[in-house]
């Protein structure tokens, strides 16, 4: 038994299942390295340019809100088209395609200024969608697929939870580590420069995923002969039956992606503004974000063993109302009860050794909501990290694998769909009325999407064998009608 195995919970694992396991973990560490360094401060920088310059990103708000429209629309155009076409010839080009997609729109952001047109803006939000539609679900069903095929004697999927835990620990360690330097050189050398570095990294990250992600020969078997357009068309409309042709699927699904369309909302349009409303640098909005993940690590390690406590149908309802819902409705009132104080003379500062360069400035009235945010993010973070684990333990064996990339891909399809009208609606609420009314909404429609996957986990899950009837049946009647 290895390090790695005994490292992620695969201490009795066989080694096609470590080698699937590794995989994944690598591809998936360089990507949160390569992309996740200048998450804290993109869609700031777009603002500022927007709004007028630097520190004007509440000006450039709205338009912002505009572009993340744009951006989720052209996702959500081609999301579930590419994820079928994953099913369809394998998900390492898909995910090659997305890392070339992202570096491209990448680096003609760093090449914007004030005067660049609001055109530019849309055909860089555009390539970031078609690659986000490329990404999405890829590696995760390439993942599952394989793992299914790789480990039958683990049926409850007890050490895939525990993997899915650890993994996602490390991925959170390596976010910490990555935001602070991606802060650190954005004010070393400018976020421009930072939009390049990431340009030559996701050149890497094509070439790697080429290299790392192949499918087992079980699986390799239905892909030999030359894909057909009319098994393509099968499998989009395999995907979309999966999803609405029974109650469990579609409740369920619908549920779950109305509550993280609030999840993705707050995280980019909300808290971003929300954390630069209490700090006043990027390596200090970085600090924090990385404050908040060192627990994150701990927790996520954690959660596939703690998930083992719990039963899934009960259980995933309550902690995705903890984990969105309240977390949403605390952060409002923390924002009624202590609004920020930007304009306090009393800062605390923070230098970078042996130069001028602020890490770190935090007015005094700032520190108290600094800390409940920080708390409220640990807490609530916990439960949402055990709900995750159960979930995935759940759609591992309820998606069929023939559809599994299409259904995947489905998921930011409707995500995205909520999302849209809110973005809108949210971009302008924060710029004439603020963060907290935005917040109140966000926990509304959270809500919504909690009492729908209640409802969807109260029906009997479909076998595999019973979609593909259904399937059959589906494309008889069709051709009857022919």
């Amino acid at each position: 038994m290895g390090r790695f195995a005994s490292s992620f919970g695969l201490s009795e694992a066989n080694g096609r299942t470590i080698r699937i396991a590794k995989a994944f973990t690598v591809l998936k560490v360089l990507d949160t390295l390569s992309l996740m360094m200048s998450m804290t401060f993109l869609f700031i920088y777009i603002a500022d340019l927007l709004g007028g310059g630097p520190g004007r990103y509440i000006e450039g708000m709205a338009l912002l809100g505009v572009l993340i429209v744009i951006n989720m629309a052209s996702q959500t155009i081609l999301d579930y088209p590419t994820g079928s076409i994953g099913d369809w010839i394998g998900q390492r080009y898909l995910l090659a395609g997305a890392f070339l997609t992202y570096g491209l729109s990448l680096y003609l952001l760093s090449l914007a200024t004030i005067d660049t047109s609001f055109f530019y803006f849309v055909v860089v939000m555009v390539l970031l969608g078609i690659g986000g539609a490329l990404e999405s679900g890829a590696l995760d069903a390439w993942l599952d697929n394989n793992y299914r095929v790789a480990a039958p004697e683990d049926q409850e999927r007890m050490q895939y939870g525990v993997f899915r835990g650890k993994a996602l620990g490390l991925f959170f360690l390596v976010d910490a580590i990555v935001m602070v330097p991606g802060g650190l050189l954005a004010a070393l050398f400018g976020r421009a420069w930072v939009f390049q570095l990431q340009f030559v990294l996701c050149i890497g990250l094509a070439i790697a995923s080429m290299w790392l992600i192949q499918d087992l020969p079980e699986l390799k078997e239905g892909k030999e002969e030359k894909p057909s357009v009319g098994e393509y068309f099968s499998l989009l409309k395999g995907g979309i039956g999966y999803v609405f042709g029974s109650p469990f699927a579609k409740y369920t699904i619908v549920g779950l992606m109305m509550v993280a369309s609030t999840v993705i909302i707050s995280a980019v349009l909300i808290m971003t503004p929300m954390f630069y409303q209490y700090l006043s640098v990027d390596f200090a909005v970085a600090s924090l974000v990385s404050l908040i993940t060192i627990p994150r690590i701990f927790y996520t390690e954690r959660s596939g063993v703690w998930a083992q406590k719990y039963e899934p149908r009960k259980w995933i309802p309550r902690l995705k109302f903890v984990q969105s819902t309240l977390f949403l409705l605390l952060l409002a009132l923390l924002m009624f009860v202590f609004p920020p104080q930007l304009a306090s003379l009393s800062m605390l500062t923070l230098t970078f050794p042996f130069t001028d360069i602020v890490i770190l400035a935090v007015p005094v009235e700032s520190l108290l909501p600094v800390a409940l945010i920080f708390i409220i993010y640990t807490v609530t973070g916990a439960f949402g990290q055990i709900e995750t684990v159960l979930t995935q333990r759940v759609l591992i064996d309820a998606i069929p694998t023939r559809v599994r990339n299409s259904v995947y891909s489905l998921f930011p399809t409707l995500m995205l769909l909520f999302s849209m009208p809110q973005i809108s609606l949210y971009g302008w609420i924060i710029t004439e009325y603020g963060v907290p009314l935005a917040l109140i909404l966000c926990s509304l429609v959270s809500f919504v999407g909690v009492l729908l996957m209640r409802r969807g986990l109260s029906y009997p899950i479909p076998t595999e064998e019973e979609s593909v009837e259904s399937e059959v049946a589906e494309e008889e009647i069709v051709s009857d009608e022919g």
